[in-house]
């Protein structure tokens, strides 16, 4: 009954994890004791997020690069790129503002759910590895238990 009742708790929590939003990160001493420690305890350091990459509560950053989160090309960028002389122009001059306004809006929006997305992923590793760490105890208690009452068998007989 007791096994029954922890492997249900664990189910839930597990499937709590999982689901979790991203809107808030897993607290740093959980990622480093669950990506660190038991991942390598339980082979499952391919279920680790990429370590090159740290996700920020203001945004994505990437290691390699890090003044580009994304692959999406920035409004700084753009706005070097377009000459002088174009901007002079009042017509498109106004257009141009309306498509760089709209064009740095989407590319925030992007920015946010990837960084958002990489928060989900980091929630799943740690529902996964968890997962894994209550499947290895209940199935050593499963087989502890087991092995007892077996050999009390025997005893008895």
């Amino acid at each position: 009954m007791g096994i029954t009742t922890v492997s249900v708790l664990t189910a839930i929590l597990v499937a709590y994890l999982h689901h979790k939003d991203g809107s808030k990160r897993a607290p740093r001493w959980l990622r480093v004791f669950t990506f660190r420690i038991l991942a390598n305890m339980l082979c499952m350091c391919r279920s680790v997020p990429m370590k090159d990459q740290e996700v920020h509560d203001n945004g994505a950053k990437n290691a390699r690069n890090p003044s580009r989160a994304t692959d999406v090309v920035t409004v700084e960028e753009i706005r070097k790129g377009i000459p002088e002389k174009v901007l002079d122009h009042v017509p498109a001059s106004a257009e141009l503002r309306s498509i760089m306004e709209n064009l740095e809006y989407l590319t925030d929006k992007v920015r946010k759910q990837e960084a958002e997305e990489k928060v989900i992923d980091e929630w799943r590793a740690l529902a996964m590895i968890f997962d894994r760490l209550m499947f290895w105890a209940s199935l050593l208690v499963l087989v502890v238990t087991l092995t007892a009452l077996l050999y009390r068998q025997d005893v008895e007989h």
